[in-house]
């Protein structure tokens, strides 16, 4: 059997998966992460939800290699830090990838 790497927020994804669920998926977990961490102005939620699915489109989603490493995602401007939500200078620090075999 062949070991895939697969990020931890997309284990409801299947076996299998294109790359624009795999994005929904990730906005999802974003949102509710943003949720959680009581974000609650709608401008703000939105305005890093586009951020965030527009970084992770363009590079991290391609990096989800290691099942122990952290990744980054620009969700805001360089100012917005929160330790909750694990976001320092606009960037937020998502779980490494969870493994799983085919």
């Amino acid at each position: 059997m062949q070991e895939i790497l697969i990020p931890p927020f997309a284990a409801l994804l299947g076996k299998y998966a294109g790359g624009v669920r795999v994005d929904e998926v990730f906005k999802e977990y974003l949102f509710e992460k943003l949720l959680e961490g009581g974000v609650n102005d709608q401008g703000e939620v939105e305005a890093m939800l586009y951020d965030g699915l527009r970084d992770f489109q363009r590079s991290t989603k391609l990096e989800f290699l290691s099942p122990t490493d952290a990744y980054k995602v620009q969700v805001g401007v360089r100012h917005l830090n929160d330790d909750g939500l694990q976001i320092k200078r606009g960037v937020m620090t998502i779980p490494g990838c969870g493994t799983n075999t085919l």
